[in-house]
């Protein structure tokens, strides 16, 4: 018995066994950059992990921190997940959510919200690294970014609104 479950057992194991994707199929890319607006909803330091999941299509996970002083400190850390599709310029979509904080400089008053998020964007980024830019809007409900102290100007979103982006970094 032992003798026939142990040739059982190498025959079945080198079966299981995969071949390596080549590096065109699969290509793992780190970017860090910086978004003025956008998901951060006013600027963020990011870092963003890119799989190809085919020739022409990448998957994108992003990380954020953002951070700007009104009359109020306000926090944010945009996360989401895109899908990209071209060469070096690639359309992308992006789900995700923005929880942020805001709290005025006295301490007496702190508030914040999770704001889903979905954004449409043109990315230029090399394959091989090097600069990473991008430029487009996410719509998210934005109506609450007037209640922050010092940020009482901000043109009123309403329930949804959309807010531009620009980010500008580097892959490797």
């Amino acid at each position: 018995r032992n003798a026939m479950f142990l040739l059982a057992l190498s025959c079945g194991i080198p079966s299981m066994a995969q071949k390596p994707a080549s590096a065109d199929q699969y290509t793992h890319n780190t970017t860090v950059f910086v978004e003025f607006w956008g998901e951060g909803v006013f600027n963020s330091l990011n870092i963003e992990k890119t799989m190809a999941i085919a020739p022409l299509v990448s998957v994108h996970t992003r990380l954020g921190f953002g951070y700007k002083k009104l009359d109020a400190n306000f926090f944010s850390v945009p996360v989401d997940v895109g899908l990209s599709y071209g060469r070096a310029v690639k359309l992308e979509l992006s789900v995700g959510a923005t929880p942020y904080v805001f709290s005025t400089n006295t301490g007496d008053r702190a508030s914040g919200a999770l704001a889903p998020t979905i954004g449409l964007h043109l990315r230029f980024q090399e394959p091989n690294g090097g600069i990473f830019l991008r430029i487009g809007a996410l719509v998210a409900p934005l109506g609450s970014l007037n209640d922050i102290p010092g940020n009482e100007d901000y043109v009123e979103k309403g329930a949804w609104g959309w807010n531009p982006g620009l980010a500008i970094g580097i892959t490797f």
